[in-house]
């Protein structure tokens, strides 16, 4: 007996295009919530980026004590990235002090951000457009954790005490940026040791030294940008000026001489007993010849901060140039700015004045017979720094060079930039 084939109307027949139709509806919907999706966050991220910098631009004008154009600053920012307020539909609010509610007051400026975009999907149930919305704070915050770093890539030793140097940076941190197997040594020999929050090393520490190291260094870390490099940044205006005396020419003081702020070209010393040199409030810059203390010469600082420079191009520039040395036997009393562009650094020489490291006797020094004392942070970020003391030399503040060699049998204690107050060093920031 045959099975006849039954080729009447089949129930099913059609089933399959009908869900191909359902399907095909669904995937053009998913598509269209993609595509809005993606325009959406796209839009989002370009008006968050643009409220970034708007903060940042006004958080600088703050730290340049120029807090009377830090809105016009902002909104010019954040018209330079593509959002200028009443164009397109954008807002850009600016609002200084901040009314922000965790970063409020006058360190703080906040920047919103409103904007749109089309969207298809939303435009079906009658939403033609989304808001974007987009809220930044920059402020006047401190720096970072960081005390005493260098930052040479590659210097064996790029950070080392002697023997019997003891320095205690308990309250913040150490960071050596030398990639060298032994960036780090603290000398074993008469109790040589090392204290602070944390030690980090890009390279490694010398196993040869054996000092006391607290806590146990962290080797093998990735390099740190400079601490200082955007609280330090000078102007032209920091270093200008005509030569104080009118001529290139070294200032010897052999007596007590108080002195002003302006442009020393030339050099100044003090190498006797009853050489005095007070520096009243300001900044002094030093081009060529450096600072010379020697012969038990004392030197007052207050409210002030040194420069130090390559000679003028006339006098012989970089070859001209000569550090900060303060000798065994000088007496130091040193007090940095409290406000201002460059508040808390007391003492310090910028990037390129000399052929460091070509020739290593380009060393800063700054060491004392007696106690010494430092309100403020050294900063000389490519050359040698040298510290120490007969007695105990406190910095109230950091310490950023291309190298630094604590001497042997000194007692240094460095307090760190963020605690140092009211010579905490202060950095413009995006801080939400």
């Amino acid at each position: 007996m045959h099975n006849k084939l039954r080729c009447g109307n089949d129930p099913r027949r059609g089933a399959v295009l009908l869900l191909i139709a359902i399907a095909m509806v669904a995937i053009t919907g998913v598509m269209i919530m993609a595509i809005d999706g993606g325009l959406l966050q796209r839009q989002r991220r370009i008006a968050q980026l643009a409220a970034d910098a708007a903060a940042k631009a006004g958080a600088i004008e703050i730290l340049n004590l120029r807090t009377d154009s830090a809105i016009s600053s902002a909104i010019s920012e954040a018209s330079r990235n593509g959002f200028t307020s009443g164009v397109g539909g954008r807002v850009v609010q600016v609002t200084y002090p901040s009314t922000d509610a965790s970063f409020s007051g006058t360190n703080f400026v906040q920047v919103d951000v409103r904007d749109s975009v089309r969207s298809i999907f939303a435009g079906f149930i009658g939403r033609p457009r989304v808001a974007v919305n987009a809220h930044a704070v920059g402020g006047v915050t401190g720096t970072t954790q960081v005390c005493i770093a260098t930052l040479n890539p590659n210097m064996f030793h790029a950070l080392i005490v002697e023997s019997g140097g003891q320095v205690n940076a308990s309250g913040c941190d150490v960071y050596d940026n030398s990639n060298s197997s032994g960036a780090l040594c603290v000398t074993a020999s008469e109790g040589g040791s090392l204290i602070a929050g944390t030690i980090s090393i890009v390279g490694g520490y010398d196993s040869g030294c054996r000092g006391t190291v607290s806590p146990t260094a962290k080797t093998g870390q990735s390099p740190i940008s400079d601490p200082l490099a955007s609280t330090a940044v000078l102007q032209v205006s920091d270093t200008s000026g005509a030569c104080t005396g009118g001529s290139y020419n070294l200032l010897t003081i052999t007596t007590d001489v108080t002195l002003y702020p302006g442009v020393y070209c030339g050099g100044i010393k003090a190498g006797k007993s009853t050489s005095v040199a007070r520096f009243t409030p300001g900044v002094y810059v030093i081009k060529g010849g450096g600072l010379s203390v020697s012969g038990g010469g004392t030197v007052i600082g207050t409210n002030a901060t040194l420069i130090n420079l390559a000679a003028p191009a006339a006098n012989g520039g970089i070859s001209k140039f000569a550090v900060i040395d303060f000798g065994s036997d000088a007496v130091i009393s040193w007090t940095a700015p409290t406000s201002g562009r460059i508040a808390g650094i007391a003492m310090m020489s910028p990037l390129g004045q000399t052929d460091y490291p070509a020739h290593a006797a380009q060393q800063n020094q700054i060491t004392s017979a007696a106690n010494a004392t430092i309100d403020g942070s050294l900063y000389f970020p490519d050359q040698e720094l040298r510290l120490g003391s007969g007695g105990t030399l406190t910095i109230n503040g950091g310490a950023v060079a291309g190298d630094i060699l604590f001497r042997s049998d000194s007692r240094v204690n460095i307090s760190g930039f963020a605690g140092a107050s009211p010579f905490a060093i202060k950095q413009a920031s995006l801080v939400k």
